[in-house]
């Protein structure tokens, strides 16, 4: 897989997109991909302070 490979959710988790989120992992998103430096949804969504994003994450 591409160094520059990005997932959906991950993305979605990173911009605060809690709805995108929800609607991702309903259709089958795998909450344990990785971005960039092995960097889980939740990780990113922690590291950008978007704390409904983690809520609805954990």
């Amino acid at each position: 897989m591409s160094k520059d490979y990005q997932p959906s959710l991950c993305v979605a988790a990173q911009m605060g997109i809690v709805s995108m989120c929800r609607v991702l992992i309903e259709n089958g998103a795998d909450t344990k991909a990785t971005m960039g430096l092995k960097d889980t949804a939740l990780h990113l969504a922690t590291r950008c302070q978007h704390f409904y994003v983690v809520s609805f994450l954990c």
